[in-house]
């Protein structure tokens, strides 16, 4: 497993070093960082590692980090230029992954993060994920003097949280559904 994950980020650093390439390499770097997270928690002797992360100082020092980073996100253009981008991306994916494992341990911050509203946004998250620009359009298309504000943030995520919800609702449960009567017919066979 470890050889796989090495050989994979020897691969997808040849596209950060290769500015011609057809992919952008931090990304997957970031996707990888959190797969390396879940393999490393999922087994008894690597999930050892982590308790230090667990602790409620932990768990607010790197939720401020991110907190932090996620602020400045918006502004990395402007702080690093375009050739910085991959880099300031690839430092928040790995404050990210540091962050990840806090979530098991517990703080104030998870107790908040728990609360309904949150568990409401984090199940429709990946719905979320995937309406996110068609919100921004639709929220630019309904009021063409929007363009950059607060405001247009503000109602991305609202129109964003209803189209959503109707996915989480109408497609993503049904489709839920469906997978686990597939598989329990599979374990009975």
């Amino acid at each position: 497993m470890s050889i796989a994950i090495i050989l994979t980020l020897l691969f997808l650093t040849f596209f950060w070093l290769n500015p011609s390439a057809i992919i952008s390499a931090p990304n997957y770097i970031i996707l990888m960082l959190g797969v390396i997270v879940a393999v490393l928690l999922h087994y008894r002797r690597s999930f050892e590692i982590f308790p230090r992360l667990m602790t409620p100082l932990s768990s607010i020092v790197l939720f401020v980090c991110v907190a932090l980073m996620q602020l400045y996100v918006v502004n990395i253009p402007s702080i690093a230029g375009t050739y910085g981008m991959g880099q300031c991306v690839l430092l928040y994916g790995i404050v990210f992954a540091f962050y990840l494992p806090t979530l098991m341990g517990k703080s104030p911050i998870n107790y908040i993060l728990s609360s309904r509203p949150f568990v409401f946004v984090g199940q429709r998250s990946y719905s979320l994920y995937l309406v996110q620009t068609l919100a921004a359009q639709a929220v630019v298309g309904l009021h063409p003097l929007i363009t950059e504000s607060p405001w247009k943030a503000v109602l991305t995520c609202l129109v964003g949280l209803i189209f959503s919800d109707c996915l989480y609702r109408w497609v993503e449960r049904p489709m839920l559904s469906v997978s686990k009567k597939i598989s329990s017919r599979r374990d009975v066979a």
